[in-house]
């Protein structure tokens, strides 16, 4: 359909980016690119145009592509939070952590009420083996946002990084009664007991996590299984 439209009106870059953000979605990198470089020769200073570029970019690995589409959506308009948050994502994934945080804070400093950039501050200090600060500051979103079943999983992971397995089973048995299909938690509560040398329970722990996961958690629970 858009397509179709698209040859009655080859002009319209609104279209040629939503052609993009389909493609995107279809995984048909190449053609989003390619829809969404016709989009921005259309409309150059379309802030939320170069964001959803910027963002295709970070996911074929073209990292300074990616910072530049970000940058320039960033110059266009100072305080957008959408491009503030995804150039915060693309310093995390290359690693320049203390810019992600210095993007993350000024999030937090214009929103306070949003969950998402004060969790990822918690997950880059931990990154960076901050894991005091990291749990201070887990401690606080549980406290904050108390409904939310992934920062009472953090929380657990960090305090049994910290050896602190007791507060650890504690806290991520709470993540599971937030949300028992978080695929996470029961990961997370695997490893607390093998720390704990209780192998029995961890191992039905990972087969959960086996059934509800994908990708990265799922792989995690079959290559513990499997040991």
């Amino acid at each position: 359909l858009l397509t179709d439209t698209l040859m009655k009106d080859s002009l319209n870059g609104e279209l040629y980016m939503h052609l993009g953000i389909v493609q995107y979605r279809s995984e048909n990198f190449k053609m989003s690119l390619a829809s969404f470089n016709k989009a921005v020769e259309l409309l150059p200073n379309f802030p939320r145009l170069l964001i959803n570029r910027g963002v295709l970019k970070r996911e074929m690995k073209d990292f300074n592509g990616a910072l530049a589409d970000f940058n320039r959506a960033i110059y266009i308009k100072p305080l957008y939070w959408s491009a503030l948050y995804e150039r915060a994502m693309l310093y995390k994934e290359t690693e320049d952590y203390e810019a992600a945080l210095a993007d993350l804070n000024k999030l937090v400093q214009m929103d306070p009420t949003k969950f998402s950039p004060k969790w990822q501050v918690a997950v880059i200090k931990k990154k960076q083996g901050k894991l005091w600060e990291s749990l201070a500051d887990y401690s606080a979103l549980c406290i904050e946002f108390p409904n939310k079943s992934v920062a009472w999983n953090n929380l657990a992971d960090t305090e049994m990084l910290l050896k602190d397995y007791k507060c650890a089973l504690e806290h991520i048995e709470k993540s599971i009664s937030v949300n028992p299909e978080y695929a996470g938690a029961y990961l997370t509560r695997g490893e607390i007991r093998l720390k704990m040398k209780n192998s029995k329970q961890a191992c039905q722990d990972f087969y959960k996590a086996k059934k509800l996961g994908e990708g990265e958690t799922k792989e995690k629970a079959e290559a513990y299984l499997l040991k």
